[in-house]
């Protein structure tokens, strides 16, 4: 039951799709009251908790209004450093974890809830945002309400473009600086990073409860590829089964990592973006951007999605520039993700033990995984790099190869080659030849 809420009419429900399926999110014209100022709050049931659908605006010690502005805090809430946040909300309601987070993001719609997807809930309050040519005003569906609040980091920032929220999550880094969820009127999607603890942010409370568990349903199988018959695990992780192993097949403008035959059978081989994308077998397809975002997001986005990810071995810090500490992920899924490295244009082989770059069927997109960084990346190439291919099964249809079903424990970064837009230059050089 809600503490401290009144309900004003009879609560109603709204479908969303999910990370491939469809998730209840139950939204009440209801209201709160903060007892100790008396203020009111809308809040909604969504992901298996109930939010207020506002930003907080109790006068705790140390917050500020956007601006030094009392107008601000009346129509964004006020903005808080973390140790503040922590404790900023009313009895019986507290900030939520990245596991709040988490749930909260696939139920609005998995990872791209945005003004782009017109097939998920506009979950942006309409008279917050500043429009843009990426950014249509959001519906006034009770999802999630957000509020370009800005922030202050030593200056007053993004106010009308950008929102960040504290969550109660501290960084597990040497500078502890603690993690926040982010949208912004530039990106079509949440983002996660950290920020030092002195920082102000807005604040969303969730009420006390049990915590969700995010973490998806997986079965392990194999399939066969018809063509050269050798064969592949595979990992079903939420509704998406993928190759749990990189694509092997040969292909016109395929190559073993430096045309060594042996690094073909421990990291599959690179493939330029126009051989990737014919590359995977009947049933079985080149990922579009979104299959690998809602991977991402279930796996825990840029929170901890790359680690998840990444197998336990085949990853080595002894390479030059390699961070001090690194190391594999856990392979909490079994996708196994391994470091294949690249071949780039101008001929060069790089980065085999410490980064993995996976072609999506977005043109010349890729996303990557690094030594030592918890976060999947997302960057544009020229189309003539060449990188590893994970090949995700066709939704329906026969042909997808699967048999021996098993079960098992359950700001875009600055481009390499072209910009995150993802137009790449006409760069070409020579190919190499051989594996």
């Amino acid at each position: 039951m809600l503490r401290n809420v009144v309900v004003l009419h009879v609560a109603w429900g709204i479908w969303l799709l999910s990370a491939g399926s469809l998730s209840r999110v139950h939204a009440a014209d209801s209201r709160m009251i903060d007892p100790r100022d008396g203020r009111g709050y809308r809040v909604a049931t969504v992901g298996g908790h109930v939010w207020m659908t506002e930003n907080l605006g109790f006068d705790a010690e140390r917050s500020v209004c956007y601006g030094d502005s009392a107008g601000n805090c009346l129509r964004y809430g006020r903005l808080y450093d973390w140790e503040s946040a922590r404790s900023a909300c009313p009895r019986g309601w507290r900030l939520p974890l990245m596991e709040d987070w988490d749930a909260l993001v696939l139920a609005l719609g998995g990872p791209i809830p945005s003004w782009r997807s017109l097939d998920t809930a506009k979950n942006f309050a309409p008279s917050a945002w500043r429009s843009t040519d990426s950014m249509a005003e959001g519906s006034v569906l009770p999802g999630f309400h957000a509020l370009a609040g800005g922030f202050w980091d030593g200056s007053f920032r993004g106010e009308g473009s950008r929102a960040l929220f504290w969550s109660a999550t501290p960084g597990t880094t040497e500078r502890r600086m603690p993690w926040y969820r982010s949208l912004s009127s530039r990106e079509d999607r949440f983002r996660s990073g950290t920020l030092p603890p002195t920082a102000k942010l807005s604040v969303r409370c969730v009420e006390d409860g049990p915590r969700p568990d995010t973490a998806p349903k997986v079965s392990r199988g194999t399939m066969v590829d018809p063509r050269d018959r050798r064969r592949y695990p595979t990992v079903t992780i939420g509704h998406q089964t993928w190759m749990a192993r990189n694509l092997e097949f040969r292909t016109d403008s395929s190559w073993c990592y430096r045309r060594e035959p042996g690094q073909c059978r421990r990291y599959g081989r690179l493939y330029t973006f126009g051989a990737a994308v014919k590359a995977c077998p009947e049933g079985w397809r080149l990922p579009f951007r979104r299959d690998w975002l809602v991977l991402d997001s279930v796996a825990g986005g840029d929170y901890r999605g790359a680690q998840m990810l990444m197998a336990r071995r085949g990853w080595t810090a002894e390479v030059r520039g390699a961070p001090a500490g690194a190391y594999g992920g856990t392979d909490a899924y079994g996708f196994a993700a391994l470091p294949g490295g690249s071949w780039s244009v101008g001929g060069n082989w790089n980065f085999a033990g410490y980064r993995a770059r996976f072609w999506s069927a977005d043109s010349f997109f890729a996303f990557g995984m690094n030594l030592g960084i918890p976060r999947v990346m997302e960057i544009g190439y020229s189309p003539d790099f060449a990188f590893s291919v994970r090949c995700l099964r066709e939704a329906e249809g026969p042909g997808n190869g699967q048999d021996s079903p098993g079960s098992g424990p359950a700001g875009p970064d600055l481009p390499e080659g072209v910009s995150p837009d993802g137009r790449a230059p006409p760069a070409r050089s020579a190919r190499p030849s051989g594996f």
